[in-house]
């Protein structure tokens, strides 16, 4: 098993990717990479800091937005008996806006990060984690720019989405960044349009939405990359690729068992046992009764949730969810 990106890296492409960026509608919405400036600093942290001071600046409390950087902190502390917690905090409580002093703890903190990804070997400690000015300033421009285009593209209806439902045994985890009412979005830092790898991975996103138990992916038909260094946005219409390409990834790269066309879609099962698909939707109900409850405790009723919850709708009630699953599972019992 593993994650989207893991899966990514295993497998062969056709030449050109399964999407060939040419298929991508480009629109340039600005100054790009001109407007930044020349830093040596880690290409990595700045990718992250800008992807969590975004999500804080949209509305998710700062533990939500930090969530990766936390459980990697926890990690630390857990493996090598060091005392976290009391750093985690600091550096959570300066993180207020778009600041000097909140950049530069984003990016400690964001230096957590690798413990949970990659592993406590991999970690430096984060007191030697100091971007120059010119970080500084660069991921600020990026923020904002990503800020702006969610201005112009939104408004965000979910953050970080999960896939419960949708995952099979050869893609385990994984989730998206942002979700609009018609599209889900993969936000990007880097110097160059996207990869091979970076469409395939928007694309699988969307198919295990749309096998998800989510609701909010009944709406959305487009998938989109922005990249904020860039300042240009990449959209595709899923009604414009080949439906055997679809099929291709669903059957080669996900693992779904077997496709038949339902008008303009592809209804496919999942090779997972269906204790496997109870599992999955059992976690799901889970994350919303941890969600209402945190929401509840914690009184954050006016800011925006994270885990795929749904910004401009409360969560659904546990009864809504369960008629949601036996829907679907009364679907899939007709292929």
């Amino acid at each position: 098993m593993a994650s989207v990106t893991q899966r990514i890296k295993e497998i062969k492409q056709p030449r050109g990717g399964y999407l060939n960026l040419k298929m991508f509608t480009k629109t340039v919405l600005g100054p790009g990479e001109e407007e930044l400036k020349q830093t040596d600093f880690q290409s990595g942290l700045t990718g992250l800091a800008v992807d969590y001071l975004t999500r804080f600046m949209l509305g998710t409390p700062v533990k939500t937005a930090f969530r990766i950087s936390i459980l990697g902190a926890e990690r630390l502390s857990w493996d090598n008996n060091i005392n976290t917690a009391d750093t985690v905090s600091l550096l959570l409580k300066n993180i207020k806006g778009l600041d000097d002093n909140s950049i530069i703890s984003a990016c400690k903190m964001c230096g957590y990060d690798t413990c949970l990804r990659a592993g406590i070997g991999t970690y430096k400690p984060i007191e030697e984690i100091e971007p120059d000015d010119g970080a500084i300033e660069n991921i600020r421009i990026m923020v904002n720019r990503s800020l702006a285009f969610f201005e112009q593209y939104g408004p965000v209806t979910c953050v970080c989405p999960v896939f419960h439902g949708g995952y099979a045994k050869l893609v385990d985890s994984g989730d998206g960044d942002y979700l609009t009412k018609d599209t889900i979005w993969d936000m990007k830092v880097s110097k160059k349009p996207p990869k091979s790898s970076d469409r395939l991975q928007i694309l699988m996103y969307y198919i295990l939405g749309k096998h998800s138990f989510r609701i909010e992916f009944d709406t959305v038909y487009k998938i989109g990359i922005y990249n904020a260094r860039l300042n240009t946005v990449y959209l595709l219409d899923v009604n414009d690729i080949d439906r055997a390409v679809i099929h291709e990834v669903e059957y080669d790269v996900i693992g779904y068992q077997t496709c038949t066309h339902h008008n303009t879609e592809i209804v496919t099962r999942n090779t997972a046992a269906d204790e496997y698909i109870y599992e999955q939707y059992v976690n799901h109900i889970k994350e919303q009764l941890k969600y209402r409850n945190n929401t509840q405790s914690e009184d954050l009723s006016n800011d925006q949730p994270n885990d795929g919850q749904i910004v401009s709708k409360p969560t659904k009630s546990i009864f809504r969810s369960i008629l949601d699953f036996f829907a679907k599972a009364f679907h899939l019992t007709k292929l």
